[in-house]
């Protein structure tokens, strides 16, 4: 009897060692959900999310574990744009609008983080600031 709960424990715990970590989850993590420039605007989904972060922004990593969450259990699927990697046109006009656009070729970003909702690869709304991409990943 006591050898069974021996290793049950260890079962146990070999399977709770293998089991990511809420709260730790990295883009690195999610390698099939980046995209490109080039493939971007070119999902098979119907309808899809392209979130645009950049790396050493301070919001997109106070966002990241928000954001990963849902990439990994939405109802709507999502894809990773690293803006640093692949960068875009710019803007300092914050009611530029993006949709309508077809290609990351012809978006202006105001900033990071960013998030595009796409149907049918149009870009058909988008969320700028922590607050605004937060809101809609709920």
């Amino acid at each position: 009897m006591k050898f069974i709960k021996i290793i049950m424990i260890v079962l146990t715990l070999g399977a709770l060692a293998g089991c990511e970590v809420a709260g730790n989850l990295d883009y690195s993590d999610f390698k099939n959900r980046q995209v490109t420039k080039a493939n971007a605007m070119e999902q098979v989904e119907g309808t899809y999310f392209i979130y645009i972060y950049s790396d050493g922004c301070k919001f997109c990593d106070e966002i990241k574990q928000t954001v990963l969450s849902y990439a990994d259990t939405g109802s709507i699927k999502l894809y990773l744009y690293n803006f640093s990697t692949y960068p875009v046109e710019t803007t300092n006009d914050e009611t530029y609008s993006n949709v309508g656009a077809t290609s990351m070729l012809s978006v202006r970003l105001y900033g990071t983080p960013t998030l595009f909702k796409v149907v049918d690869n149009v870009i058909t709304s988008q969320y700028i600031g922590y607050s605004q991409v937060k809101n809609q990943l709920k």
